[in-house]
């Protein structure tokens, strides 16, 4: 099934997480915690369809009794995360657009007022060895609804 998207139902049961595959036949297991079940769940798909270990996972969950509150935690979660896979992405541009003003003969303090920082800032960025990327989280997850 890789390529596709998981459908995943969870529940919670008596301080239990259950977690399904639901278009996916033999995909269960169940966790103490959230984090744990969302870990559990990953490795069990990898598993049972024998998938690479960095191979990406796309999940669309699915809740059934879970609190409200609980599920607005879960979309603010995944609202930052996506903010976070911006922020890198934009950490990733800035310092390519640097690189290429200053091969282009461009100063650090012309660069720097182009992209609104300082001057200093753009030199840590342009000194030789610095690092000029930020990794990405290895699956993607849909915003929380309820079943039903």
């Amino acid at each position: 099934m890789s390529g596709s998207t998981y459908e995943v139902l969870v529940t919670r049961e008596n301080g239990t997480w259950l977690g399904e595959v639901t278009n996916r036949e033999g995909i269960q297991t169940f966790s103490r915690t959230y984090s744990g079940l969302r870990a559990a769940l990953a490795e069990a798909i990898h598993v049972m369809d024998d998938l690479d270990d960095g191979a990406l996972v796309e999940t669309k969950w699915t809740f059934e009794n879970v609190e409200d509150e609980f599920l607005s935690a879960i979309e603010l979660g995944r609202q930052r995360r996506s903010l976070e896979e911006r922020a890198a992405e934009l950490v990733r541009n800035t310092a390519r657009v640097a690189e290429l003003l200053q091969s282009k003969g461009y100063s650090v303090r012309d660069i720097s007022g182009a992209l609104e920082m300082s001057p200093g800032r753009v030199s840590q960025i342009l000194a030789p060895g610095a690092k000029k990327s930020v990794g990405a989280s290895g699956s993607t997850m849909s915003a929380p609804r309820r079943a039903g």
